[in-house]
């Protein structure tokens, strides 16, 4: 049997609420619904600040620009850093043939190869 401790909150998340088994989201179970939708431009800026910290930036990145609805609307936080480490990966294959200890700096151009490899959900 289940404790009932209030002070217990079960959280999931889910980009496919239209597939939850109907047994799982009726009273007593999960049965609260919050939409959380994707991250506006201010916080797709932050996430990709994020996502780029700690590595290695060439001076052309403009993350207001690759902030824009235009470009990464509609994007989920997860998708956002995806976007990060797949332009580290084409910064390094980018500069493979460098025999060099230190990472290669991501670009812009690897950003926006990165933005058109990854569809959001």
């Amino acid at each position: 049997a289940a404790s009932k401790n209030p002070r217990i909150v079960v959280v999931g998340a889910t980009n496919r609420p239209d597939l939850l088994d109907p047994a799982l989201t009726r009273p007593g179970r999960i049965d609260r619904m919050i939409y959380v939708g994707p991250p506006d431009r201010a916080s797709r800026e932050g996430i990709l600040r994020i996502g780029l910290k700690g590595k290695a930036c060439e001076d052309d990145i403009d993350i207001p620009k690759l902030a824009k609805d235009d470009i990464t609307g509609g994007f989920s936080g997860a998708e956002l850093i995806a976007i990060c480490r797949e332009a580290a990966l084409f910064a390094i294959e980018e500069n493979e043939e460098e025999v060099d200890a230190s990472l290669p700096s991501i670009g812009m151009r690897h950003l926006e190869r990165s933005i058109k490899g990854i569809v959001p959900r």
